[in-house]
């Protein structure tokens, strides 16, 4: 296993914006997967599992790189507690609902109004998620290396992101059923 691990932060370390990429690709991709077979999807909805690795391929993955690696780590670098409850106050109070309501406006097809409803909810769970795992990269891992952490952390954001759409899609489609039933 730590072959694996070795072999995979070579090539972080060489190429990381791009292995971020496809790390970040392959988790939405596995996590929209799980999130429909739990969501008891009789098939394979394409378009959500598409829309979910391209968030993560080319706009989670680049943006967390470059604020994370770069914007963050230079902005707040501060020594010891003082800069770790800077870069988490930034991280959840500026960047996370930002990120969060982008997320919503792609997922949603830039339903403005309907996206800024949906917010308060989702930066709740971000909020029960995200702030530890942060504090957790900040104190025990490097800035490439926290990628692995947060892999896992994200998976498990991911799959609570995409079983929420996939719970509203199947919401949807039933609702539209019991209407095409009454006509």
């Amino acid at each position: 296993m730590s072959s694996v691990v070795d072999q995979y932060l070579a090539v972080l370390n060489a190429h990381p914006l791009k292995t971020k990429m496809v790390t970040q690709g392959l988790q939405m991709l596995l996590a929209d997967l799980i999130s429909q077979q739990v969501s008891g999807n009789k098939k394979i909805n394409l378009n959500s599992l598409f829309k979910m690795t391209f968030w993560g391929v080319a706009i989670s993955a680049p943006v967390g790189h470059y604020y994370y690696a770069h914007f963050l780590t230079q902005s707040f670098n501060y020594p010891g507690a003082k800069g770790i409850i800077a870069k988490l106050l930034f991280d959840q109070l500026v960047f996370a609902p930002i990120i969060c309501y982008v997320f919503l406006n792609y997922m949603n097809g830039l339903k403005l109004k309907e996206s800024l409803k949906k917010l308060p909810k989702l930066m709740l769970a971000n909020w029960k998620l995200w702030p530890m795992c942060t504090i957790l990269q900040l104190l025990f891992f490097g800035v490439h290396t926290a990628t692995i952490f947060g892999v896992f952390v994200g998976f498990i954001w991911g799959l609570y992101l995409t079983f929420t759409e996939n719970k509203k899609q199947n919401q949807g489609k039933s609702n539209k059923q019991d209407t095409d039933n009454k006509v």
